[in-house]
């Protein structure tokens, strides 16, 4: 399983949310500025954005003040609920290239359905309260400067 650019932007746009509004900013945060702070391109963020906004996970504001806020609380924030919104398969799945009918086929599919099933537990079990928080843990160590624009 590899990850695309576009859920990964869309976990690292999420995260940005959610460390703003557990250092207490309330208003919505711009797509500009979390693309200017995490070096991802303006276009493909909002594209990303409006995939998340499709899927209930923000909200969005136009206008002066305007731009995104989270509509679902952190702690039911979590990885599996963001790759899903933006469509990303996290599955394992075994490239047959037809119809194959033995029983090392039958054995490997089951093993395949046990993994993604311990996998889905692992990525529910990750939500963006707790990345939030070693995010910012992180930040006050030094490791990265945050570009918050209040």
């Amino acid at each position: 399983m590899a990850l695309s650019a576009r859920a990964h932007y869309a976990c690292i746009a999420l995260l940005d949310l959610v460390a703003q509004l557990q250092q207490g900013r309330q208003q919505p945060v711009t797509v500009h500025e979390i693309s200017r702070r995490h070096g991802v391109s303006h276009p493909f963020l909002r594209q990303i954005m409006n995939r998340l906004r499709a899927a209930g996970l923000v909200t969005s504001a136009r206008g002066s003040g305007g731009g995104y806020q989270l509509v679902v609380p952190p702690e039911e924030l979590t990885l599996k609920r963001v790759l899903d919104a933006v469509g990303e398969s996290w599955e394992l799945r075994a490239d047959e290239g037809g119809e194959i009918a033995s029983v090392a086929h039958d054995v490997l599919g089951r093993t395949w359905e046990e993994l993604n099933c311990k996998l889905a537990e692992q990525l529910d079990g990750v939500n963006f309260a707790d990345l939030a928080e070693q995010y910012l843990a992180a930040i006050t160590e030094g490791k990265e400067t945050p570009d918050w624009v209040i």
